[in-house]
């Protein structure tokens, strides 16, 4: 029968992925005081990031599921029902949380219908931007924009980011203020790029951060909000990529579509004859 520190030590090491043998944690000293009941378990930084890993694996999890039937509710309900005779607590009952847990995930009925994702410039999106970072910056940027909108949609895997407000035309203002939530997450981004760094380097690379303490020009904010604003009208030339099959497709679309604004810009620029 084992005693009491051994079973400890066993459910010590099933929780962190380790093995138990004669009485040792396989990769981790441990101890065990029998006559004074205390285990004294001697870990490197690495077992506590393993669970500490589990443990927000277990949350992020947890959260997605919720988010996700209370989406699916969502969806179940305004469709039946209609947006109008739909209200947040009959959404909540269908998706089996409080109307308090719904406002956690969702601000309005209609982000919860419409899948609507806080936009952030993530890691994930900045990865993308690697295969970018010799193209113009128009080019980049509009990358850039269409990877938050494209990844603040539940369902926008494969699918036109326009399809909520297809199938849901009474949410086209819901829509206009997303889209433009996420033009301003884009800019808030580029504001903390060092530009003058940036165009010492032929405007190519990764984009260099500017230091806190150099402030941001007037100059650069205007023509940073400039280059999303042309990405954004890039992207509504592209219907938001709708009917375009894959990647490389937007890609190739969206390089055409900014050397034809090129092109109109320059044509502008020169005196009619």
């Amino acid at each position: 029968m084992w005693g009491l520190g051994e079973r400890v030590c066993r459910f010590v090491a099933r929780c962190v992925g380790g093995v138990f043998r004669g009485g040792v944690l396989a990769g981790y000293a441990m101890s065990f005081n029998a006559k004074k009941m205390h285990l004294s378990i001697v870990c490197s930084g690495e077992i506590i990031a393993v669970m500490q890993k589990k443990e927000q694996s277990l949350r992020e999890r947890r959260r997605e599921q919720t988010w996700t039937a209370i989406h699916e509710a969502a969806l179940k309900r305004v469709r039946e029902h209609g947006m109008r005779g739909t209200t947040v607590e009959e959404i909540a009952q269908e998706a089996g949380v409080s109307p308090r847990t719904f406002f956690n995930y969702f601000p309005s009925k209609e982000d919860a219908v419409l899948g609507l994702r806080e936009p952030v410039v993530s890691e994930e999106i900045l990865e993308t931007d690697r295969a970018h970072e010799d193209d113009n910056t128009i080019i980049r940027v509009t990358h850039l924009l269409w990877e938050v909108i494209f990844q603040s949609f539940h369902y926008a895997k494969g699918k036109d980011p326009r399809a909520p407000y297809q199938e849901f035309p009474e949410s086209a203002k819901r829509m206009k203020m997303h889209y433009m939530k996420c033009e301003q997450v884009l800019t808030e981004y580029l504001n903390t790029i060092d530009w003058v760094a940036f165009d010492a380097a032929g405007r190519r690379g990764p984009f260099p951060r500017r230091s806190p303490a150099d402030p941001l020009t007037d100059h650069y904010r205007e023509r940073t909000r400039a280059k999303v604003q042309l990405a954004s009208a890039v992207l509504r030339h592209l219907e938001f990529a709708r009917n375009l099959e894959d990647k490389e497709d937007i890609a190739r679309r969206i390089r055409q579509t900014v050397k034809t604004f090129q092109f109109l810009l320059f044509e502008q620029s020169r005196p009619a004859i």
